[in-house]
């Protein structure tokens, strides 16, 4: 019964130290500061290969949301991920990451869901396809920062 107890012990303590969360503090650049001083704050879960980490706003609204291989010394995001607006917890925009590069199509929502723009993002190139927020019925094209757009 003692033996038991003390496994029983054990398991509990080695599950409750793996399902942890660690909570940083940021400050607008995304360096680690104090709570008072914070933009906004990050929860860090460990998850399989990586680490599922989640930003949030001061206001407890989501800033983003990402599968993360590396947190440490940088953030190296894989796969989906999600960013919010600050005031209203709305989605900005989405899109997938490769090695911590913004990678295939992202979506880009403005106005409440109003302007959606989608933008295929590759390491050489992005190719913008949607409206001109000021003429909606016309497209453009043209090169922004070496980047090919075509909206």
């Amino acid at each position: 019964m003692k033996t038991f107890l003390i496994l029983f012990v054990l398991l509990f303590i080695s599950v409750f130290a793996f399902s942890q969360k660690d909570t940083t503090f940021l400050d607008q650049y995304f360096d680690k500061t104090t709570k008072n001083q914070a933009f906004c704050y990050r929860i860090v879960e460990k998850k399989g290969d990586g680490f599922s980490v989640n930003d949030y706003y001061i206001n407890n609204n989501p800033r983003m949301i990402a599968f993360c291989s590396e947190i440490e010394p940088e953030l190296l995001q894989e796969g989906k991920c999600t960013f919010y607006d600050d005031d209203l917890g709305l989605t900005m925009h989405e899109g997938k990451y490769l090695h911590g590069q913004q990678y295939g199509m992202w979506k880009w929502i403005l106005k409440g869901d109003k302007d959606t723009t989608l933008v295929n993002l590759g390491y050489e190139q992005a190719i913008n396809i949607g409206l001109d927020p000021n003429c909606h019925d016309r497209l453009w094209t043209g090169v922004e920062n070496g980047v090919n757009i075509i909206v």
